[in-house]
């Protein structure tokens, strides 16, 4: 332990410190670096117990990882996608499922995070440190050292001020959204779609999330009349895509076989819709 002049306001002007030995790994060699804990949050308990010498407890270091997890998943990644299907929050010791939910919306916006993955692959330690912990000590070491690299990368390297800032919310999940067609000023099509997932979008690609949408009516507005809608059951819909780029440009084609001159909307400009309780209202 090792005394350091704080910072603070206080009377005291000093406060402890403690230095371990860790590693990081650089073109495949690995070397020492320093572990200083100054605080006593899960993160520092966790490795107070991992990289100490003279009294280690990896069961405890990976319990204290997990916690750490849990709290800083949800803190990282948009609090919207962490609602259930009554839009409550999840609860927040439920590591696994926040890990499925974070890789799959990872998917959604076409980003990678490699070290959540690496993280992803250990969760089992994670989870059942003790019943790991049986297994082989220096093993079980070596992972939970992986575990925090990792962690490193995500959380204190930069990555997480970055990642999801070009973002923003459309909707909740479970909800519905309006594509709009106009073929002219006199003619349009509109269809609805349900949504499974919660839907963003990204400025710097200038595209939407990806979520299954499956249409639950359709109708167009011929020669500035509106004509009968067609009603389509969710459960039994045949009209259904993976994205809503997919809709517009396959929507787009068939329009095209009746208005030759149509021109389909490219990405940046597709005419998505939201409800708003009263009306729809275009996002972009």
């Amino acid at each position: 332990m090792v005394f350091v002049e704080s910072k603070d306001n206080t009377a005291n002007p000093w406060k402890s410190i403690e230095l371990y030995v860790g590693d990081k790994e650089i073109n495949h060699n690995h070397i020492d670096v320093p572990i200083i804990l100054s605080d006593s949050d899960d993160l520092s308990k966790a490795r107070y117990y991992l990289y100490n010498l003279e009294r280690p407890d990896y069961p405890a270091a990976a319990n204290y990882y997990r916690k750490f997890l849990e709290s800083k998943l949800k803190e990282f990644f948009p609090s919207e996608i962490f609602k259930n299907n009554d839009l409550l929050e999840l609860e927040s010791y439920k590591l696994s499922k926040i890990f499925s939910i974070c890789l799959t919306f990872l998917n959604n916006i076409d980003r990678e995070i490699k070290e959540l993955k690496v993280i992803h692959s250990y969760l089992f330690i994670l989870l059942h440190p003790l019943s790991h912990f049986n297994s082989s000590v220096n093993t079980y070491k070596r992972d939970l050292k992986e575990i925090d690299n990792c962690i490193k990368e995500i959380f204190e390297n930069g990555l997480a001020i970055s990642i999801f800032n070009t973002l923003k919310f459309c909707v909740f999940k479970n909800n519905q959204i309006r594509l709009c067609f106009n073929i002219n000023k006199y003619n349009f099509w509109y269809y609805e779609f349900h949504i499974d997932d919660s839907l963003f979008y990204d400025n710097s690609k200038r595209k939407f999330s990806k979520t299954r949408l499956i249409c639950t009516k359709y109708y167009n507005i011929k020669n500035n009349i509106l004509q009968p809608a067609k009603k389509l059951n969710r459960s039994t819909s045949n009209i259904k895509y993976n994205s809503i780029e997919d809709a517009n440009a396959e929507i787009g084609k068939l329009i095209l076989k009746t208005y030759r001159f149509y021109k389909s909307e490219s990405s940046m400009k597709i005419n998505v819709q939201l409800f708003d309780g009263i009306d729809w209202k275009n996002f972009i």
